[in-house]
C-alpha cells in the first residue's frame, strides 16, 4: 500500500478520509496524525482512516498537523526514538545568565525537552578597581588561587591583564578549580588548573 501525506490537513481530516475510501483505499488503512512534527511538542495520533478523524476530534489535535496514510504508519513503535528520548515532553526553565544559557539549553534539546530561557541572574565585576589592585599587589604572599566559577575566572584574569600584569604574575601560585568549566575558561588565558574534583563539581568538593 502506498503512502499518502497531507500538509495542515486538520480541519478537513474527516473529508479527507471520506474521499480516501471512496476512491478505494480500505477503511482500515493505517493512518496517522502528527502535531508539531520535529519538535519537542510533537503529538502523534494513529489509527485507520475510518476512526482517525473522530480521535482526533477526541484528542484536540489541531494545527500544524500533518496526515499520513500507508503502511509506514505501522512502523511507528519501531522507529520511533525521537519521542523515547529521556526528556521528551518535558518543558524546562533556565534560569541561568544569558551568556550561559546557550550551552544548557542545546543541550537540554537534544534529550528531548522543551526549553525557556528566562535568566533570573546578571553577573557584574567588582565596580571597585582597588578590590582587585589590593590583591594582585600581595599575589607573592598567597600559595594558592582558587577559581570557583567560569565567571570569576573571566573576571579575575581580564582584571589582570587591565592591571598591567600576566600570566607570569601567577608564577609562584598554584591554581584550583571547582570543575571542568572553569578550567576551560583558563585555558582561554593558556593557563592550566592544577587541581580540580574528581566527582562533585562544587565548592566542598
Amino acid at each position: 500500500m502506498g503512502t499518502i501525506s497531507m500538509d495542515m490537513g486538520v480541519r478537513n481530516l474527516a473529508h479527507v478520509c471520506s474521499k480516501l475510501m471512496e476512491a478505494g483505499r480500505p477503511a482500515d488503512s493505517p493512518a496517522a496524525l502528527i502535531q508539531w512534527g520535529t519538535t519537542n511538542r510533537q503529538r502523534v495520533l494513529t489509527g485507520t482512516i475510518s476512526d482517525l478523524p473522530t480521535k482526533a476530534e477526541a484528542e484536540n489535535m489541531g494545527p500544524p498537523s500533518l496526515f499520513v496514510s500507508g503502511g509506514v504508519v505501522e512502523l511507528r513503535e519501531q522507529l520511533n526514538w525521537f519521542e523515547r528520548r529521556p526528556l521528551f515532553g518535558r518543558k524546562i526553565l533556565v534560569t541561568r545568565s544569558r551568556k550561559q544559557a546557550s550551552r544548557l539549553t542545546e543541550a537540554l534539546g537534544e534529550l528531548g525537552a522543551e526549553v525557556w530561557e528566562r535568566p533570573t541572574i546578571d553577573i557584574e565585576p567588582v565596580d571597585d578597581p582597588k578590590y582587585f589592585q589590593t590583591a594582585f599587589a600581595h599575589l607573592a604572599d598567597y600559595g594558592w588561587l582558587v577559581l570557583t566559577s567560569p565567571n570569576g575566572a573571566e573576571i579575575f584574569m581580564k582584571r589582570l591583564l587591565e592591571d598591567g600584569r600576566d600570566a607570569r604574575s601567577l608564577a609562584g601560585l598554584k591554581i584550583a578549580v571547582v570543575g571542568p568549566g572553569t578550567a576551560d575558561a583558563l585555558k582561554r588565558f593558556s593557563l592550566k588548573a592544577d587541581l580540580m574534583p574528581r566527582e562533585k563539581y562544587v565548592g566542598e568538593g
